[in-house]
């Protein structure tokens, strides 16, 4: 099948490619498996850390062949059937295993954008045993989808399960698991409030997590990203925060599998882990450690963009745009997330080298692949003008004006500019 992003978009139809993505190879090695019934999803657990928003699909989806999206619809389709098919039988057997099964396939659904079909397919007859967790992921998708269609997140459904199941029957790893995504979901989106409510599980968490910690493989994963978790909690200490990471580096790094299903699961880990504390040292303005983490983050999934972009917009703090520049192009071509982002930052790495000429092919690229964004079609205007093309500055402006998508995102004063500049 002829594809673009061939590393990325093999996955999401269950396919196998040579060089995929740790993201591909979790949907090709599971959703594709279990649609051939190569395995059953009722004795593994999976872990669902990168949730992609509905904007990647659409990305994704435009971008894409013709081959894919009459591939994808398919797939998706085949997956929203199944689960709706798996809910309706694990409400009448209402039994651990098929409970299971069900859990672990919504959260396939859920990385395919299936959020409101794993919304509206719960499980009603709950088995005890992953009572919690279920009604865990069903709030997870109601967050997810939230931020799809930028909503403001509320994390009072978190809360309610929180309040009704931890001082009750709930197991550990249930705990874990509600708690980290209240704790995450708290700190990353409303960050201008503090909760004594919220601070004080993120305590209990970790009195949790440190009971957790085993030589297994699932423990270490969970308390892997429940220390992640807790490295967000401005309430602890920075020697607190920054040892929570350290714990989280030293657990991702310390799963092992022998199993070819859970390989990506266990480098996803390692992936996202290594992300966080890129970040972390870019935010306390520790560069060399910050670059060694993008480096690695790259390192461990090369054919995913999204390292490629990150270590691109780091190498642009430091004005080093020639090795930024090869950053984005690579993320580009790559694939979403962010395509055409990354198309308009290398068009901008290549104005910083003198590059004009080659700078507007990329301009143009990146309004083609993100046809949402305003800001390459506003410097290839302002380059006509520079250069007194006033033909194809007209050209821009009136297909900017003549976009809503696009003319609602100026300010009162740039509208008018470009109303009077039209000649």
């Amino acid at each position: 099948m002829r594809l673009r992003y061939p590393h990325l978009s093999s996955g999401y139809i269950g396919c196998d490619h040579d060089q995929q993505t740790l993201n591909a190879k979790y949907h090709g090695n599971f959703s594709g498996a279990c649609m051939d019934h190569v395995f059953c999803l009722d004795d593994i657990i999976l872990f669902p850390q990168r949730i992609p928003r509905m904007g990647f699909f659409i990305e994704l989806y435009q971008n894409e062949t013709d081959e894919f999206r009459d591939a994808f619809t398919k797939h998706r389709s085949h997956l929203k059937d199944y689960l709706i098919n798996t809910a309706k039988i694990a409400n009448l057997k209402a039994n651990e295993s098929i409970s299971r099964f069900y859990i672990n396939w919504a959260n396939l659904c859920v990385r395919y954008g299936l959020f409101n079909e794993v919304i509206n397919n719960p499980l009603i007859r709950q088995f005890n045993a992953v009572e919690l967790e279920a009604m865990t992921m069903k709030e997870s998708a109601k967050i997810d989808f939230m931020l799809s269609t930028g909503k403001p997140v509320n994390i009072g459904g978190y809360l309610d399960l929180a309040e009704t199941y931890i001082p009750k029957h709930s197991n550990e790893r249930e705990q874990i698991i509600l708690l980290n995504q209240l704790i995450v979901t708290y700190y990353r989106h409303q960050k201008s409030t503090r909760s004594k409510k919220v601070f004080k599980y993120a305590k209990d968490f970790l009195s949790l997590l440190e009971k957790y910690e085993s030589n297994n493989l699932h423990n270490q994963l969970y308390c892997s990203m429940g220390y992640r978790g807790l490295a967000m909690v401005k309430e602890f200490s920075f020697d607190l925060q920054n040892e929570f990471l350290n714990k989280a580096e030293f657990l991702a790094m310390a799963a092992k599998t022998d199993h070819d299903y859970h390989e990506p699961v266990v480098l996803e880990n390692q992936q996202i882990c290594f992300q966080s504390i890129a970040k972390w040292h870019l935010q306390n303005g520790d560069m060399k450690n910050a670059e060694k983490y993008l480096n690695q983050m790259v390192m461990v999934d090369p054919y995913d963009s999204t390292g490629h972009s990150e270590l691109g917009l780091f190498l642009i703090k430091l004005e080093a745009f020639e090795e930024a520049g090869k950053c984005f192009k690579k993320a580009m071509e790559l694939g979403p997330p962010g395509a055409g982002m990354n198309a308009y930052y290398y068009a901008q790495c290549l104005i910083n080298l003198g590059k004009e000429t080659d700078a507007v092919d990329y301009f143009k690229k990146a309004a083609e692949l993100d046809p949402l964004s305003i800001s390459p079609l506003l410097d290839l205007l302002d380059y006509y003008n520079a250069k007194g093309d006033q033909s194809k500055a007209n050209d821009i402006v009136n297909y900017i004006m003549k976009h809503d998508h696009l003319s609602e995102q100026l300010e009162a004063h740039e509208i008018k500019k470009m109303q009077t500049s039209i000649h």
